[in-house]
């Protein structure tokens, strides 16, 4: 008999090994409020039926969803009574509707009546709001009246548009008026290129004409003119113009 009770206890042995656990991260109830539990809200203006009981208004629910973590305050904005409403509301407390989830669980929507100390009478025609202001500590606050969220006291104005800076228009490079002479030996004159002198070297034409010191395209000259239309000319001892195109002169006729 021992020995069928030893053989019994060693066969539950593989089952006992093989017992299922089941793990998961969940929110803990000290963190509801962290960053990661998102929240949402709805709110319900409430009256008084018949009967003398709390109602929801029919067709005002709004939903304001969804809220930011820390957000100090929710506003809303309920459409009010029918232009053709011949009584308006009466409204005597606000539903906030509240729900929250965090990683796999759910908070399912839990309602909480806020009875208002005086009935806040709505005519017709004209919407009403609500503020609900939650501080980090002490009370928060509840504000209901007659207009848009914005009307309510204590209602933060929207921050107005900054005047963007104007880009200042960059000064343009004064357009020399009148043409730029140099005359041989030791006059000078500056282009985009650089500054043109003149050489001690001679020829024919003139002394050596040199851009930034050195002898370029060959040119010789007594005289050096640039226009106002950009335009580098030489004139030479020999009465002639020569006009420079960047990378040597060329034959021209005398600037206007």
């Amino acid at each position: 008999m021992l020995k069928m009770i030893a053989l019994f206890a060693v066969a539950l042995l593989p089952l006992a090994a093989a017992a299922q656990v089941v793990r998961m991260p969940v929110c803990s109830p000290w963190t509801a409020w962290a960053g990661e539990t998102k929240h949402s809200f709805a709110a319900s203006p409430l009256q008084l039926n018949t009967l003398g009981n709390l109602a929801a208004i029919s067709g005002q629910r709004v939903a304001i969803e969804p809220i930011k973590f820390l957000q100090p305050s929710v506003s809303v904005t309920f459409k009010g009574p029918a232009a053709s409403s011949t009584t308006g509301f009466k409204v005597v407390a606000i539903r906030v509707h509240h729900e929250a989830a965090c990683l796999n669980m759910t908070m399912a929507e839990r309602p909480l009546d806020h009875l208002l100390p005086t009935p806040l009478l709505v005519p017709p025609g004209q919407p009403f709001s609500c503020r609900y202001d939650m501080p980090l500590v002490g009370y928060g606050e509840l504000i209901c009246g007659v207009g848009p969220a914005s009307a309510l006291p204590g209602a933060t104005a929207p921050a107005p548009t900054p005047t963007p800076t104007p880009t200042p228009t960059p000064t343009p490079t004064p357009t020399p008026t009148t043409a730029t002479t140099a005359v041989a030996p030791s006059g000078s004159l500056t282009t985009p290129q650089g500054t043109w002198t003149f050489g001690t070297a001679t020829a024919a034409g003139g002394n050596a004409l040199l851009l930034n010191g050195v002898n370029t395209g060959g040119g010789f000259g007594t005289k050096l003119v640039f226009t106002t239309a950009g335009v580098l000319y030489t004139f030479t001892l020999d009465g002639k113009w020569f006009s420079w195109t960047g990378t040597g002169w060329v034959s021209s006729a005398a600037p206007l």
